[in-house]
């Protein structure tokens, strides 16, 4: 009888220790796919809020259609991540230009790649903006968002005008 009540007391021990282990096998599993999963970027992550700054120029560098700078911050105005994206027509070109981008230019820039669909991901060390406020940042990105602004207005204007000309030809 003894016996038994030790026998039992063993089991549920060991029933016991399987459970946690599969839940902590789990939970690893669980994080490492959350981990993988990556963030979803579209052109609603490349709008500013009240955590970042973005600018988005209708260029890029290694033949990406535009760049997205992103500057996050936090509410002392100090910089905590800056990141760039260049952006690409589909996940195939970006990884023919991820692979020719970040051996050349990782070690030499301690600028970190990664790549997430069709967007290159550099992000840069912290040395980069340490001293600086992101407002100050801000203010850069709002007088080149309104230059942009006017040369595609000018631009515009300039096709209008170009159209009516060839029209009064005809």
């Amino acid at each position: 009888m003894a016996e038994d009540a030790k026998t039992e007391k063993k089991n549920t021990k060991l029933i016991a220790g399987i459970i946690a282990a599969l839940v902590i096998v789990a939970g690893v599993a669980v994080a490492i796919f959350l981990v993988n999963r990556g963030r979803v970027i579209d052109d609603n992550f490349f709008k500013s809020d009240d955590t970042k700054y973005v600018l988005t120029q209708d260029y890029g560098l290694n033949g990406a259609s535009r760049t997205h700078t992103v500057i996050y911050y936090d509410k002392e105005d100090n910089i905590t991540k800056w990141e760039n994206y260049l952006e690409y027509s589909d996940a195939e070109s970006a990884r023919a230009a991820y692979d020719n981008v970040k051996d050349v230019n990782e070690e030499k820039s301690g600028v970190k790649y990664s790549i997430n669909g069709k967007y290159i991901i550099s992000e840069y060390p912290k040395e980069t903006y340490e001293n600086t406020a992101a407002s100050t940042y801000k203010q850069w990105f709002d007088s080149l968002t309104k230059h942009q602004e006017e040369e595609a207005q000018a631009e515009n204007e300039a096709e209008d005008a170009e159209e009516t000309s060839e029209e009064a030809e005809e």
